[in-house]
């Protein structure tokens, strides 16, 4: 028996995300605009691909394939604090409801999330609804997860859904490294986009 493997590649999640949020924009135009002649379940195809957006996200940064300053960084997401006051959960068989009554929507708050904080919540979102039109709340997506829902509801716009996802995409690794500490077996990376010519030429000159 041979027993065969190689390094992960990010080709495939890539592409798969890329067609997510193309996906992502039609499924919430056909839901905003009530097209009845959509091809699909325009709510569920949004839920569907919305989690599948999270997990590409997670398993790229989970196998090292965007840089590790991607992985630093943080996005500022807009978001709406739970009252304090006792307040009505959605049911269980539902996708959302009763925003106004459990989450002060008169104040915005503006959070740092990473990446994997962002595919986390998408992963595990229990609600997921859309706004458009509204007296108060931005067109989006209003988006908890079952974590997150008893502090607060994110918002995401269909720009600040883009802009992740595409620098997401954009990131390139240039240079890996993998290394392996034989006394506490512990095993480091480092994923880096690399540098510029005109600098590489520089350390040569001044090692030389």
């Amino acid at each position: 028996m041979v027993i065969s493997y190689s390094s992960w590649q990010d080709g495939e999640w890539k592409n798969t995300l890329s067609k997510l949020i193309e996906k992502t924009f039609l499924h919430f135009q056909a839901i905003v605009n009530d097209d009845s002649t959509y091809p699909y379940n325009a709510i569920a195809s949004l839920e569907h691909d919305l989690i599948l957006i999270g997990f590409c996200i997670r398993r790229l940064i989970e196998k090292r394939l965007v840089t590790d300053k991607l992985i630093k960084e943080t996005i500022n997401i807009r978001a709406y604090e739970k009252k304090s006051e006792s307040t009505h959960k959605p049911f269980v068989s539902m996708m959302g409801g009763h925003v106004y009554e459990s989450y002060n929507t008169s104040k915005e708050l503006n959070m740092n999330l990473n990446y994997r904080q962002i595919g986390d919540e998408l992963i595990h979102s229990t609600q997921i609804m859309t706004a458009y039109n509204d007296e108060v709340l931005p067109n989006g997506l209003l988006i908890a997860s079952d974590w997150g829902q008893d502090k607060r509801l994110l918002h995401f716009t269909l720009e600040d859904l883009s802009m992740l996802v595409n620098n997401v995409l954009k990131d390139q690794v240039l240079i890996a490294s993998d290394q392996w500490d034989p006394i506490t077996g512990k095993v480091t990376a480092k994923r880096l986009h690399g540098i510029s010519n005109k600098k590489a030429d520089k350390d040569r000159n001044e090692q030389g």
